[in-house]
């Protein structure tokens, strides 16, 4: 589970600052406004090293509901509708910087993974 989570978390990081350079560098080619993105500034790696982490253990959320159900499609659906909670707004509400709704979101899916290693084990024996 560990080094699922290390893959993820990995990949997710090398995607995101991959796809900042890019935009850096094809803004001086088209009109994307890159004027709040400082590429020097310490905070802005930690934001998106503390977002990725956040994603990526939630993501196991998912993982449990499609194990339980013993469907990819429900693993899908479910990891569609996460990314539409966490990211999406309905009028002027938001939930992209809640951190009480990140901070239940991250014990659910620690719960979810407690309990998969669980079901796993127990299956196992």
């Amino acid at each position: 589970m560990v080094s699922v989570w290390i893959f993820n978390f990995i990949a997710m990081l090398i995607t995101k600052l991959l796809a900042y350079g890019m935009v850096a560098l094809e803004s001086k080619y088209t009109y994307i406004d890159m004027t709040g993105i400082y590429f020097n500034n310490s905070l802005f790696y930690v934001r998106i090293t503390v977002n990725s982490i956040i994603m990526v253990t939630i993501s196991f959320i998912a993982l449990l509901v499609g194990m339980r159900m013993k469907s990819s499609k429900a693993t899908i659906v479910t990891s569609v509708i996460l990314v539409c909670v966490t990211q999406g707004n309905m009028g002027e509400y938001t939930l992209v910087n809640n951190l009480i709704f990140y901070c239940i979101l991250f014990i659910l899916s620690f719960i979810s993974v407690l309990i998969l290693m669980y079901s796993i084990e127990v299956e196992d024996m």
